[in-house]
């Protein structure tokens, strides 16, 4: 299984189910940032140009480059949704791609050849809309109640615990 952080280098939230969850899986994280050469400065605007004119074509590049036999599951928090969704359009093998708030899908015009899980908070203006949807073939679940950062909270091992039990 390969994790791709959110754009401030955030993985899931540690707790007690997370190691039952991960059970037979190899786990692999990885740093949004260092994948697409985006500098650690603190400025938020300024790290989210650097993603969005060029940082995720070279990340989703670097993940094609570096797993050439692919990965089952491919989870994506928020940017690292939209990184591996581009590598899995590049020639990255994937079985199962989960992202968690990747708002960003909402630009994109293709979907991979995968099985995709896309997950975003019902109260999130970002997500991706019906239309969008519906012309990529591609099903949202929408987290009730819950905004972009639904991710970074204990509850999503529940829709994880799901996902993975494929």
């Amino acid at each position: 299984m390969l994790i791709v952080s959110d754009i401030n280098s955030m993985f899931l939230p540690r707790a007690r189910h997370a190691n039952d969850l991960f059970e037979g899986y190899q786990v692999i994280e990885l740093d949004a940032s260092r994948l697409a050469g985006v500098d650690g400065e603190n400025d938020p605007g300024r790290r989210h140009e650097q993603f969005v004119s060029g940082g995720i074509e070279r990340a989703a590049n670097a993940l094609v480059g570096r797993y050439p036999s692919g990965v089952d599951v491919a989870l994506g928090l928020s940017v690292g949704g939209t990184i591996l969704w581009r590598a899995a359009l590049k020639g990255l093998p994937v079985n199962n791609l989960v992202c968690l708030s990747s708002t960003r899908l909402r630009f994109e015009t293709l979907a991979p050849q995968c099985t995709t899980h896309l997950y975003f908070g019902e109260l999130d203006p970002d997500r991706p809309n019906e239309t969008w949807s519906l012309k990529l073939g591609r099903e949202l679940d929408l987290v009730n109640g819950q905004g972009h950062g639904f991710y970074r909270d204990d509850g999503v091992f529940e829709i994880l615990r799901k996902r993975l039990q494929m």
